[in-house]
């Protein structure tokens, strides 16, 4: 009968703990929900990249703490009434375990909300491309991920130093084996931070044959879309091999021209290339740095006039609006002065002694 009451005054007083336990952690849970609900408005409104995404990533991970010690604390409060049961070892292990994975959730989720809040500021501002910030917060996760699973091995009682001399061995087999798979990825990483060329640009090889729109850049691979609309999938150690020229990053085209006169024409040639000359200068898309018009060698068959102008554009179909017009403009200035635009001739000279006569026959005076 006395065990019997004793028993029954141990299960009062662990439920009064546990309802105590409980009214404190409904109270450090309010209390956090309505400081975050408090400072959160204010910090949007700062300057601050990171400020408010520190507090709204971090309330879910510190309202799981909070809950998870109460659970803890609860749980501890119950098991003191069964006899020879080793708690101390068991509990400070899985609060470790949850206090790391608390950690991690709350990195994890400012990682992803920080390079959100960059990409959109990119996107703003032109300051960071979007491949560069996506692939800074991959590297970053990984980092936090595989730091998270060592710490959590040593508290279960992995040894860590066997398990790295091991891992040591193994990522040495793996790279030889896998050689080419880390040349890519090593070259994919050389893309995002070099930053040659990003999403959306348009490149060209000379070495491969390659030119078209880059539409993805991936770990291993690297896909550009050319003038046909075909994929064109290259691996991203091809990249630190060769040429690439990315027309997206040219400020300007080049019109570059040979116009051929007539030899008839050669008086007319020097108004012409006048007239030319100014219309290239009054020209609202022509950049003025450089203007180019010259006489510049006697053909076969013409007069040939050099013309190399600068657009002011790099857009490829405002370009060829821009050339379609100086063209028909520099047609219209030859015809104005009544040149012509010259085309292969031959000339045969027959002797004196030779005739043509009615039937094409050639016939000897």
């Amino acid at each position: 009968m006395v065990n019997w009451i004793q028993q029954l005054s141990s299960a009062w007083m662990v439920l009064l703990q546990i309802s105590f336990i409980a009214t404190i952690t409904f109270i450090l849970s309010l209390a956090v929900y309505l400081f975050y609900k408090r400072i959160y408005d204010r910090l949007k409104k700062t300057n601050n990249l990171w400020d408010d995404l520190l507090i709204f990533a971090l309330h879910k991970p510190l309202q799981f703490l909070i809950w998870v010690f109460g659970l803890l604390f609860a749980l501890q409060s119950i098991v003191n009434l069964i006899p020879h049961f080793e708690y101390n070892f068991v509990f400070p292990v899985i609060r470790n375990i949850l206090v790391v994975i608390a950690i991690v959730w709350f990195l994890l989720s400012y990682i992803k909300l920080l390079e959100a809040r960059l990409i959109n500021k990119a996107q703003a501002h032109h300051q960071l491309d979007r491949a560069t910030t996506f692939a800074m917060s991959r590297l970053m996760r990984i980092g936090v991920v595989l730091i998270a699973v060592l710490i959590l091995l040593q508290i279960i009682g992995v040894p860590i130093a066997g398990l790295v001399a091991f891992g040591g061995v193994g990522a040495l087999i793996i790279g030889l084996a896998s050689k080419e798979l880390l040349e890519n990825l090593f070259g994919g990483l050389m893309i995002f931070t070099d930053r040659h060329f990003m999403v959306g640009d348009t490149i060209s090889s000379p070495d491969r044959n390659i030119e078209g729109a880059v539409e993805a850049i991936g770990w291993r691979l690297t896909r550009i879309r050319n003038a046909d609309r075909q994929p064109i999938y290259v691996p991203n150690s091809v990249f630190s091999s060769i040429i690439v020229v990315n027309f997206s990053r040219m400020y300007n085209r080049r019109i570059s021209k040979m116009i051929g006169l007539r030899y008839s024409d050669f008086n007319k040639i020097k108004p012409i290339q006048q007239d030319i000359v100014a219309m290239l200068k009054a020209h609202a898309e022509i950049d003025q740095e450089m203007v180019i018009v010259r006489f510049s060698n006697y053909g076969a068959s013409s007069l040939e006039i050099q013309i190399i102008v600068l657009t002011k554009t790099a857009d490829w179909l405002k370009f060829l609006a821009i050339q379609e017009d100086v063209l028909f403009k520099i047609a219209a200035i030859i015809a104005k002065h009544g040149a012509e635009f010259a085309y292969p001739t031959y000339t045969v000279e027959i002797p004196d002694k030779v005739a043509i006569t009615n039937d094409e026959e050639l016939t000897e005076k």
